[in-house]
């Protein structure tokens, strides 16, 4: 593996090690005990529908440039 595709992961693990380092975790915690179970639910029904439209659009727009790629 070379040395270029290295260098996105260290960085994205090097920030979230920052962000959590600079976090009280247990206030963290504490916030995301006391979401509500439907909330998650709807939040993550939502991002769902949200990536679905998405492929759909990606696919109607490849298909409009006589790309033939199936929508899955």
């Amino acid at each position: 593996m070379s040395l270029k595709k290295l260098i996105k992961p260290i960085v994205s693990i090097a920030i979230l090690a920052l962000l959590i380092s600079m976090t009280d975790t247990s206030t963290l915690m504490d916030t995301f005990t006391r979401i509500p179970i439907w909330v998650l639910g709807t939040v993550i029904i939502g991002y769902v529908c949200g990536q679905i439209i998405s492929a759909y659009k990606w696919f109607l727009i490849t298909r409009s440039g006589n790309i033939d790629v199936p929508f899955l």
